[in-house]
């Protein structure tokens, strides 16, 4: 099973997602695309589709804007149209890529989640549609935001002062399991090798 990792980096005119006023900033994005479940060999009566027992993320995008403060997630499960409106996708953003056990020591600042459900009647009064909350290590309070689902993406946009101009370069998908699927974020000037001395 293979992990398809893709840094990107892309105008904000271009993306038209930015905040007005930031259209020649950077946007700092990566992709990745997760396998499609499969069920194990089986005899006996067939068991449903493995993209149908369990909701599985196929594909996740995340855009960094350092210059408004703005962090977006768009996200999109094997089988949409069988889950619907449904999802449960979390993230950590850092300057570096880390694993579960490094987080533990070296937590990174940034931590958000997206979540949606679809509408239901009443009596039953569970909150429907897309939102989530966003969290920075060192700061009280949280940044709550609410998004949106077309069918296929699930996408939402956290933006704060406090998140600009942060030295984010990786995302941590932490919703996944353990490995945690770890993306670069690409757009960063890489660092000078200072000049060795004749």
């Amino acid at each position: 099973m293979r992990i398809r990792v893709v840094s990107i980096a892309v105008l904000g005119g271009i993306l038209g997602l930015l905040a007005p006023g930031s259209a020649s900033a950077t946007v700092h994005s990566g992709r990745i695309v997760l396998p499609e479940p499969h069920n194990p060999p089986s005899i006996g009566v067939p068991p449903p589709p493995a993209d149908q027992t369990k909701e599985s993320t196929r594909e996740v995008v995340i855009r960094y804007n350092a210059r408004a403060g703005s962090v977006s997630l768009r996200a999109e499960v094997w089988d949409a149209g069988f889950w619907g409106e449904r999802i449960d996708e979390s993230f950590k953003l850092g300057p570096k890529c880390l694993n579960y056990e490094e987080s533990i020591f070296h937590q990174p600042e940034f931590s958000a989640n997206m979540e949606a459900r679809p509408k239901n009647p009443p009596p039953l009064l569970v909150q429907s549609g897309v939102w989530g909350e966003a969290t920075l290590r060192g700061y009280a309070g949280h940044v709550n935001s609410t998004g949106t689902f077309n069918g296929r993406y699930f996408e939402i946009t956290f933006t704060s002062s406090a998140f600009r101009n942060r030295n984010w370069r990786c995302a941590m998908l932490t919703s996944n399991g353990l490995p945690w699927p770890r993306v670069p974020l690409s757009g960063w000037r890489k660092a000078k090798r200072p000049r060795r001395s004749r």
